[in-house]
């Protein structure tokens, strides 16, 4: 009997766009995924972001492993 198969998430282009994208935003927030600790932000600005695709393109799974990138750092994500 063997275990479960684990298969690596590998992001389309637009996805890992996006994710860069978001994660750029968050760091000007004091919010460092890359190294996974929070700070308070520096510079004051604030940012509103979206995102936006058709249907099946991939959102969702995008902004799970966002969730999961800001849980892992202990980011309190409400929604």
């Amino acid at each position: 009997m063997t275990g479960p198969v684990s298969t690596a998430l590998t992001f389309s282009d637009d996805q890992a766009e996006a994710y860069d994208t978001i994660s750029a935003a968050l760091e000007s927030a004091g919010v460092h995924l890359e190294d996974g600790y929070a700070t308070p932000p520096t510079n004051g600005k604030d940012q509103v972001l979206a995102v936006i695709g058709k249907a099946g393109s991939g959102k969702t799974l995008l902004l799970a492993k966002m969730y999961e990138a800001l849980a892992e750092i202990g980011i309190d994500v409400i929604s």
